[in-house]
């Protein structure tokens, strides 16, 4: 009965040894072993490009009030919409574009 204790007591260590290795470096157990969070790991494609971790909100606002890239505009007469990287046609007014919904892509 006392190798059974030993054994069954030997197994439990033994999980729990495991068990903290393997989450060791998780989000939700860093708080509780006293560890700040690991920084996200960055995202790599198939082509071997990385892309760069999710920007902090203060800088996405920057970045949205910046002008818009490759100088679009948004022309606007009487409900129609022209978007142009040239100024508006006579008679249309220019209005504000939200940078956010555009990637313009370079010239070929």
């Amino acid at each position: 009965m006392n190798i059974f204790k030993w054994g069954l007591g030997g197994l439990l260590v033994a999980f729990v040894l495991l068990s903290a290795w393997r989450w060791r470096d998780s989000t939700w157990l860093a708080p509780l072993i006293g560890r700040s969070p690991p920084p996200p790991k960055a995202i790599v494609f198939d082509n071997g490009t990385v892309r760069a971790q999710p920007a902090s909100e203060a800088a996405s606002a920057e970045v949205i009030a910046l002008p818009v890239p490759g100088g679009m505009r948004k022309c606007v007469k009487r409900g129609e919409v022209i978007y142009t990287d040239r100024p508006c046609p006579q008679g249309m007014k220019e209005a504000d574009i939200d940078a956010s919904r555009f990637n313009p892509v370079p010239g070929r």
